[in-house]
């Protein structure tokens, strides 16, 4: 079938509106899904600019929303007419799987980042040329087949903001939010910051201590990707803490094996989701009013993607979010 999608030519390339791209057919173990709406990340830009590449031409998106139009028949627990958040492809039957850790899925780099579908068949054709696709949905389409701690978060964009509310639901006592940006840390402290820094003015680390009585916080986690704020986040934490980096990045950076991990016996970690379990949680804490993630968002039509990116890339807006089926009205 044909569908219209936001595709990336080449390397650096703004994002062009088609409406002759070719979809593939719903296969034995697919779910065909007319989007509503769609999230765009940092992620996606990173790809666009080429940070982290995919094959060219490439169609992005990864933080898909909307309804389920057809189902393979293998299919179970879903049919036509569902409301869906679509995540990552993991093939369920590894070992990491299994164990619960589908991030770590044998199979990841193979279903989420090679540009095909798992067969090796294109998702995406135009006039019979390969598109690639992302994490096995890409979104910019109209349809497509898919006890007492404390925590310092660095970067209050959509990630640190949902990282901090997260921090304070798991029950945090003290929820710092870090940026250079003062409209961000106001919005981080209306979100449930208990406290704001911004390390323009003074020293991240020193003021960390300064409201940890010396010691530290339990959890510190960087959304920046930068060297220059990644050391800094491990050097506030406290002994025995941990450091969660979460960023699409270029970049490295150094720390001391000895004091860092021996004597002060820290721990830098990527992230793990299981999104059958964690998206529906989350969506129960936003209807509870713990998780507010509406107050980072603003709608873009889909034909204006490029400004959306732009109001990203910026930092104008936290959450651009593509409105693609405009006629779409939730149920009550």
């Amino acid at each position: 079938m044909k569908i219209k999608a936001a595709v990336v030519e080449k390397k650096g390339d703004p994002f062009v509106i088609k409406d002759d791209i070719e979809l593939h057919d719903v296969g034995p173990t697919d779910v065909q899904v007319h989007m509503v709406a769609s999230g765009i990340c940092h992620s996606d830009e990173a790809i666009r600019k080429g940070d982290a590449s995919l094959v060219y031409p490439v169609i992005l998106g990864h933080e898909g929303a909307g309804i389920i139009e057809k189902v393979g028949s293998e299919v179970q627990n879903l049919k036509p007419g569902d409301h869906v958040v679509m995540a990552f492809y993991a093939d369920g039957l590894c070992d990491k799987c299994l164990q619960g850790i589908p991030t770590q899925c044998r199979n990841y780099a193979k279903y989420n980042l090679s540009g095909t579908r798992f067969d090796g068949d294109d998702q995406f054709q135009e006039n019979g040329k390969h598109i690639s696709d992302m994490f096995n949905q890409s979104s910019f389409t109209t349809t497509t087949v898919t006890n007492q701690q404390t925590i310092a978060v660095f970067g209050t964009g959509a990630v640190g903001l949902a990282a901090m509310m997260a921090g304070k639901i798991s029950g945090c006592t003290r929820v710092i939010a870090v940026d250079i940006v003062p409209s961000r840390l106001e919005l981080a402290k209306e979100l449930g910051a208990t406290d704001t820094i911004n390390s323009k003015d003074e020293d991240p680390v020193k003021k960390i201590q300064e409201l940890t009585n010396g010691y530290g916080v339990d959890y510190a986690v960087d959304t920046t990707g930068l060297p220059a704020v990644m050391k800094p986040a491990l050097d506030a934490l406290a002994q025995g803490g941990t450091l969660v980096v979460i960023a699409v990045t270029p970049h490295d950076f150094t720390f001391s094996t000895w004091n860092d991990l021996c004597v002060g016996d820290k721990k830098v970690i990527g992230v793990n989701t299981i999104p059958q379990i964690d998206v529906p949680r989350l969506i129960r804490f936003n209807k509870l009013g713990m998780f507010d993630y509406e107050k980072t968002e603003k709608f873009f039509e889909f034909e204006d993607i490029n400004e959306a990116n732009q109001a990203s890339v910026s930092g104008k807006v936290i959450k651009p979010v593509l409105i693609i089926d405009k006629d779409y009205k939730p149920s009550e």
